[in-house]
């Protein structure tokens, strides 16, 4: 087909969808997983006190982005 451009290679193809910046993608990732587990967890959680919410829902995915920021990165890279 004219005018459409192919990647002979699989991993040139794969490589152009990987991320620019390696530890803002681990700081998202992680920030997603632990927002996804938080929001597991209030679910089922009666209590709504403020000190409660930001020490066991909002600290651990503070926790989660860094843990992702620094464990992601090796595993992204090309």
């Amino acid at each position: 087909m004219p005018g459409t451009k192919r990647s002979r290679n699989p991993a040139q193809s794969a490589s152009r969808g990987a991320p620019v910046s390696l530890g803002a993608a681990g700081l998202l990732t992680g920030i997603a997983a632990g927002a996804i587990g938080s929001f597991a967890y209030g679910l089922a959680c009666p209590i709504d006190s403020i000190d409660h919410l930001g020490i066991w829902h909002v600290a651990p995915v503070a926790l989660m982005g860094l843990v992702g920021r620094i464990a992601v990165p090796p595993l992204v890279r090309w």
